[in-house]
């Protein structure tokens, strides 16, 4: 990447010349009128500081032209007078990367003013990620989601990693077939995102019913889904139709499908083999049409291992797999694309509240919010538990904070919150066990001599691998295997090194006292 390209636009040569030799870093281009400055192609340049005072005329009126049509703009400092601060004022409400830098104040020499304009220069450069990197952000999110050759619902799955890429081919494959598709993944990566992509290129004639399985009891779930005739219980006052009614000719998406019951897991398997289910209270088959979508954040196979989920009803809704990544997996470029998509996504939503907001049709633009680069940094390194939707729920937060500092909000670091600010959240699988640690430490401080700390790491051993060992009957041997270790060295006690041998020996001697 080369130099800063720095327009200096200022018609005291003696002025100028100091300016340039304080901004050494940077690639400077002086110019003195008026004129020069209208024939320049300004998109060349990251940034301009461009005094009032010009030969040829008055450079803010030109400014306020430039403002009226709309132009693009590169950032802009304005060394300005002190009878220009109203102006500045309203500046400010209409250009999105601006600063002031007074240059009149009679205690000022010329190279305080230059040292003024220095650090005004290096927190536009500071603060806004390189313009550079920004168009090029911009134009690939312009290039993939605006003018894609692809339907609309599949090009909303936004990533062009290949395992998004993957994602895509197989909702374009499978979503026109009449089969039962199971989307897995961790909370929050988008797996309703890809059952309504799925239903929107199926063409049924019918609409989307979603139904989330883990937020309804057993005998409310049985109603919701399958509908009860009048009488069937208490408070069935009449005849209702259940959501897979409601689904026929469309497609039935059924989140967290791990949490039911056995009892209709035995229902589910019926409709997917025969089309057909019964009312609670009935006893009369009803007939429908119905194309089922599940998702689960578990996996199923372990599911059926382990006796919770029915093995024939596991191979239906498995017939065809979508696998969704975490956050955390995927490329730095994908990470871009979506945060660059919520920001436009909440700017949208400022627009549609009636709020000034940029006009033109599909161009790449400069975001009415910025984000500082250490804040940027910090949402790259953050872990991201919660996935897709926790970047989407912190976006809205941060713009939210950031949109009470002016009309040109900068989000900086005291607009994120504070868990991202201070993760406890590890990358190694250990999220939840790190996370409680902390909480107790937290809560609970004490003082330990350092030596003890050691021994915590087996008693924390044994506690975990005790409730394992309690949760496969007594089988170590499937403790190995759910550790990820399959080797003798851990399955055979006979085969342990000491350390491991002493842990056993404390796990089987608990569950035999």
């Amino acid at each position: 990447m080369g130099k800063k390209q720095i327009l200096i636009v200022e018609d005291d040569i003696a002025v100028s010349k100091i300016i340039e030799n304080h901004l050494s870093d940077y690639s400077c281009t002086r110019i003195t009128r008026l004129e020069e400055l209208k024939s320049r192609d300004l998109q060349i340049y990251d940034l301009i500081l461009l005094d009032r005072q010009i030969k040829g005329g008055d450079a803010w009126d030109w400014l306020d032209s430039k403002i009226q049509a709309k132009d693009k703009l590169p950032p802009l400092i304005l060394m300005s007078g002190e009878s220009d601060i109203e102006r500045f004022a309203a500046y400010k409400a209409n250009l999105h990367s601006i600063d002031e830098v007074p240059k009149d104040s009679s205690s000022d020499s010329p190279s305080d003013f230059c040292d003024r304009l220095q650090k005004a220069v290096e927190k536009i450069f500071s603060i806004t990620l390189p313009p550079d990197e920004r168009r090029r952000l911009l134009e690939m999110y312009e290039r993939v989601y605006q003018d894609a050759p692809l339907e609309r619902a599949v090009t909303s799955i936004i990533g062009i990693d290949d395992s998004m890429q993957k994602v895509r081919d197989r909702i374009e494959k499978f979503g026109p077939k009449n089969i039962p598709i199971l989307v897995s993944g961790p909370t929050g990566t988008g797996k309703e995102l890809v059952a309504r992509a799925l239903h929107t290129i199926s063409r049924r004639s019918g609409k989307l019913v979603v139904v989330n399985l883990s937020a309804l009891s057993e005998n409310l779930l049985e109603s919701e889904l399958f509908g009860h005739v009048k009488g069937a219980f208490t408070g069935a006052i009449e005849e209702t139709n259940g959501k897979i009614r409601q689904a026929d000719q469309g497609t039935l998406f059924l989140d967290e499908v791990a949490e039911i019951s056995p009892q209709i897991q035995v229902k589910l398997l019926r409709i997917l083999e025969y089309q057909e289910y019964e009312k609670v209270g009935s006893g009369k088959s009803e007939k429908v049409d119905v194309r089922i979508v599940t998702a689960t954040n578990k996996d199923l196979r372990e599911e059926v291992y382990e006796g919770k989920f029915r093995e024939d009803l596991y191979f239906r809704l498995g017939t065809v797999e979508i696998c969704l990544p975490k956050l955390k997996k995927r490329s730095q470029k994908d990470f871009d694309l979506l945060l660059e998509h919520f920001i436009r996504e909440y700017e949208n939503e400022e627009t549609q509240q009636g709020k000034e907001t940029q006009q033109g049709k599909k161009n790449a633009h400069i975001p009415t919010y910025r984000i500082a680069q250490d804040v940027y940094q910090k949402l790259w390194e953050y872990k991201w538990p919660g996935n897709i939707r926790e970047l989407r729920w912190a976006v809205q937060n941060m713009l939210t904070e950031a949109s009470n500092t002016g009309p040109s909000p900068m989000v900086m670091l005291e607009h994120l919150s504070d868990h991202i600010l201070n993760p406890v959240y590890s990358d190694n699988g250990q999220d939840e066990i790190i996370l409680l640690l902390h909480k107790i430490v937290k809560k609970r401080p004490v003082d330990i001599p350092y030596k003890d700390i050691e021994s915590l790491q087996e008693e924390i051993a044994v506690l975990f691998l005790r409730r394992l060992y309690e949760q496969t009957g007594h089988n170590w041997r499937e403790v190995a295997r759910r550790c990820g270790r399959n080797d003798d060295s851990f399955m055979r006690p006979e085969k342990m090194k000491e350390e491991l041998k002493r842990i056993y020996d404390r796990v089987t001697k608990q569950a035999e006292d």
